[in-house]
């Protein structure tokens, strides 16, 4: 256990390309909790698992009440680079501006990386990002919290822009993408990008997650899959409920207050942000996709009911 006790470390500077990058490089099963990053760090980590307070955290552990207040060039996260195994993130916030980064606080689980990490779960709880997020060169998801995650996500915001101008796609304000739950989670930040899948909330989620009582006032800009909410649900189940947005929302085709492309369930959401599209645009839903895939056993019925909009599409 490292207990910083609420200091500040300031004018460290760290320049590599390595992995595992940070004030400290590689926890593994261990605790780190209440230290600062000075605003006077300079960081340009190039390498993966980078971030401020922890490059990787790994099979188990806690980073707790740790905040960054560094502007980075070139990292995964503000405060984590990587986490893989049952390993939770909490009460930690970013403040510095990230260029070239996955996600404000961490950059990315790599359970389905690392085998023997692929089933375990994550948290990250009570976390805030007011830094502005961006990414310019390919490779990877942004998010204002986190860029890709596996688990759960909870009580967690991002006022910050969040932006991509890559040819990847998955840009959110909370997560780029998830396999897994987002909940009680808001964004007022905007989030901008020249790709598809690109949501308030979160780009896509996929498998069996939920986002449940999850706001965006934020304007969400994308071309394709594109919601106020999410950009692409793409699993049958109780995935979308009890969220509202009311920011701009705007894309080429399959353009949602809710969700761009659905196919799941979208229940208890309402929309009143202005939605705006070229093909396929809708105050809720851009489209609602149902097909099935005899080869896979799949049947697919995306899903609407007890929501409303009340702004223009």
């Amino acid at each position: 256990i490292f207990d910083g006790q609420g200091h500040t470390v300031d004018y460290m500077k760290i320049n590599n390309s390595k992995y595992g990058q940070g004030l400290f490089g590689l926890v593994d099963s261990g605790e780190i909790k209440n230290i600062n990053l000075g605003e006077n760090c300079s960081l340009n980590m190039q390498g993966l698992g980078s971030g401020g307070i922890v490059g990787v955290v790994r099979t188990a552990g806690e980073v707790y009440n740790c905040n960054n207040y560094a502007d980075m060039e070139q990292t995964i996260g503000g405060v984590v680079g990587t986490i893989a195994g049952s390993v939770t993130v909490s009460n930690c916030k970013n403040y510095g501006e990230l260029t070239n980064a996955m996600g404000g606080i961490v950059g990315s689980s790599n359970g389905e990386d690392w085998e023997e990490y692929k089933n375990q779960s994550h948290t990250i709880i009570n976390c805030g990002n007011y830094g502005n997020v961006s990414k310019s060169i390919d490779g990877a998801y942004v998010g204002g919290i986190v860029g890709y995650f596996q688990g759960t996500i909870s009580n967690s915001f991002n006022s910050g822009t969040v932006s991509m101008n890559a040819n990847e796609e998955k840009v959110g304000g909370i997560t780029g993408s998830i396999d897994g739950n987002i909940l009680n989670c808001s964004n007022e930040g905007n989030v901008n990008s020249n790709a598809n899948n690109i949501g308030g909330i979160t780009g896509s989620i996929h498998s069996e997650g939920i986002i449940d009582q999850c706001f965006n006032k934020g304007q969400v800009n994308g071309n394709e899959n594109v919601g106020g909410i999410v950009g692409y649900v793409g699993y049958e189940g109780e995935n979308i409920k009890n969220c509202y947005n009311t920011g701009i929302v705007t894309g080429t085709r399959d353009v949602g207050g809710i969700v761009g492309r659905n196919e799941g369930k979208v229940s208890n959401c309402y929309n009143i942000g202005k939605i705006s599209g070229d093909t396929r645009v809708g105050g809720i839903v851009g489209l609602n996709n149902s097909y099935n895939s005899p080869s896979q056993n799949l049947s697919v019925r995306g899903t609407i009911r007890n929501t409303y909009s009340l702004d223009s599409a």
